[in-house]
């Protein structure tokens, strides 16, 4: 899920199901070369890296102040959305696959929960 794209911010930042809270090719992060091998040139390239939050929504919210700090366009209406789901998280006690109604999965919340 993303909270904003590119053409609509400056910025790109979703919820990655592996590594949690990214900000895309962030333009305030380090640079790295990268070699390409497209028409077999093997140029190097500069490329912005990913800034990753990981599950922490307020390590985010921090970032997107250093990007507005840097002039760079950030909808407000990411920062109220992080701050939604930032706290449903932490309302929603996990079980961890250790309730019966969990289904088995580490990290899966149980039907009550669901439905809340």
């Amino acid at each position: 899920m993303s909270y904003c794209r590119f053409g609509e911010a400056d910025v790109y930042i979703y919820d990655d199901t592996h590594f949690g809270l990214i900000c895309c090719m962030c333009s305030i992060a380090p640079t790295k070369e990268v070699e390409t091998n497209f028409l077999l040139t093997g140029d190097l390239y500069t490329v912005h890296e990913n800034f990753v939050a990981g599950e922490d929504y307020d390590e985010m919210i921090k970032h997107i102040r250093k990007h507005r700090i840097n002039k760079h366009y950030v909808p407000i209406e990411v920062d109220q959305r992080l701050i939604e789901d930032r706290d449903r998280v932490a309302s929603k006690e996990v079980h961890d696959g250790q309730c019966e109604n969990s289904r088995g999965y580490p990290g899966f919340p149980c039907e009550c929960q669901e439905r809340a």
